[in-house]
């Protein structure tokens, strides 16, 4: 008899062997998989859904995982890009999405704890009605969960001003892969040895489920203003940008548009203007935001093309139009190629990571790009990629243009993830990116989970 007709019993009326429900938790929304599905091609599905309510719940499935050494696939929204919940062989899915309660919000000393399978909007409204927000808008919001953010090391639009989710995160509560459960001490700072926090940030559910996280959040920003501008070249617009930040002037959202994606992005509302299009949102008190679009507006002016409020305003409120309802659509039509990838590196090698990945993508497919996460030391850039090719071979079109991508960003020396992070799409780099580190990590993952029973295959 099958290990997991177990579920049933341990699990009464949280189990699922349903067809629908194991179709939905075999992968996320990783294009390639999408297009997997449009070719016809069979996914590997889970054996069975799991929806714990509770700690003790995953402490009994992750007790019985490690005796019947049967895969445990922590499942939030389903929202990410790089198949890391994809299934590869018999494994059953921990779909956490039931665990979404806010467990404290502690206005004196600024932070948040409530659990990981809590909904973007969900936390965030909360948040607001007692006037808090945590400036974290990734743009899966609206379908991802805080066990997410913090397993990919997620980035939002106003990371620029506010930092992405390690900036965020002061405490976890992790169920290690015996069953056993980890908490971290929720204070503003500690040196008591290597952060564990950070061992499970960027983890992808390989080392431990996430049920549980403090972070820090904010008060509501009283102002938000809007300044846009047009650059005729990158690297004026560049050298702006980093001019303004290495003063130590953070907007909220900082965000250039190259030459294609400005003629989208203006065309949109009517708008024409050539070059490069800048975005700018400033939020907080209403003497802060002066003061910063102050001095932003005198040194993006120099080179830069006034255009008003409108454009970065129309990208405030539009922010989320590319959903994945759209993607899904996209990527059903015959012969269609969609996906974006997202990589960082230092001031002096941005301009030229963006020309060489461009130019290797670009040999193969249209491009767009846009930086859109900003640091004293550097940036990141974001690029789309769209087109057609004959339907037998969307998979290897779309595997040359990630082949050539990736090569172009090692050999300039970027990242080759900033925030998406792994899954299986990326795992092919990895190792040459972390180089001494990838073995580090490796002998951790087998210390911790000696039987591989978390999300195995993915990452490492």
């Amino acid at each position: 008899m099958s290990p997991l007709h177990d579920l049933k019993t341990l699990f009464p009326g949280k189990v699922s062997f349903e067809e629908k429900d194991l179709l939905f938790h075999a992968g996320d929304l990783w294009p390639r998989k999408l297009i997997i599905q449009r070719l016809g091609q069979k996914l590997i599905l889970p054996k069975a859904i799991v929806r714990p309510e509770s700690v003790e719940d995953i402490q009994a499935l992750l007790t019985w995982a490690h005796q019947k050494k049967v895969g445990v696939i922590p499942y939030g929204g389903g929202s990410g890009v790089c198949g890391g919940t994809q299934v590869l062989g018999e494994s059953v899915s921990l779909d956490l999405r039931k665990m979404n309660h806010i467990r404290e919000l502690n206005d004196d000393s600024s932070y948040v704890t409530a659990e990981a399978g809590i909904l973007g909007p969900d936390l965030e409204n909360a948040l607001n009605q007692k006037g808090f927000t945590l400036n974290h808008f990734p743009a899966s919001f609206h379908i991802s969960t805080l066990g997410g953010w913090i397993s990919t090391r997620a980035s939002g639009q106003l990371s620029t001003g506010f930092g992405s989710i390690e900036d965020l995160l002061l405490a976890l509560k992790v169920v290690l892969p015996n069953g056993h459960v980890l908490e971290t001490k929720l204070t503003p700072r500690s040196s008591t040895g290597p952060s564990l926090n950070h061992l499970f940030l960027g983890s992808e559910g390989t080392l431990g489920v996430i049920v549980e996280a403090s972070l820090k959040m904010y008060r509501l920003p009283p102002e938000r203003e809007f300044l846009s501008f047009s650059f005729q070249t990158i690297s004026e617009a560049l050298l702006a940008i980093r001019t303004l930040v290495q003063k130590n002037i953070f907007p909220a959202v900082i965000r250039l548009y190259d030459e294609v994606d400005t003629q989208m992005a203006l065309s949109e509302i009517g708008l024409k203007a050539s070059g490069n299009l800048l975005v700018l949102l400033f939020q907080g008190e209403q003497e802060i935001v002066e003061a910063q679009k102050n001095i932003a507006q005198k040194i993006f002016s120099h080179k830069g093309k006034a255009l008003g409020e409108k454009p970065a305003q129309h990208w405030w409120e539009h922010r989320f139009d590319l959903n994945e309802k759209k993607v899904t659509q996209i990527l059903s039509q015959e012969g269609m190629i969609l996906d974006t990838l997202e990589v960082a590196t230092t001031w002096n090698h941005l301009e030229t990571l963006y020309a060489e990945m461009k130019k290797m993508i670009e040999s193969e497919i249209i491009v767009l790009a846009h930086f859109s996460h900003f640091y004293l030391t550097g940036g990141s850039i974001y690029f789309t990629f769209v087109g057609s090719t004959e339907e037998q071979e969307a998979l290897t079109k779309y595997d040359t243009v990630w082949d050539k991508a990736m090569e172009a960003c090692l050999k300039v020396g970027g990242t080759i993830s900033h925030h998406h992070g792994i899954g299986l799409l990326r795992k092919k780099w990895i190792q040459r990116e972390l180089q001494e580190g990838w073995a580090i990590l490796s002998q951790l993952k087998k210390g911790i989970d000696p039987y591989n029973i978390l999300n195995p295959k993915k990452l490492l």
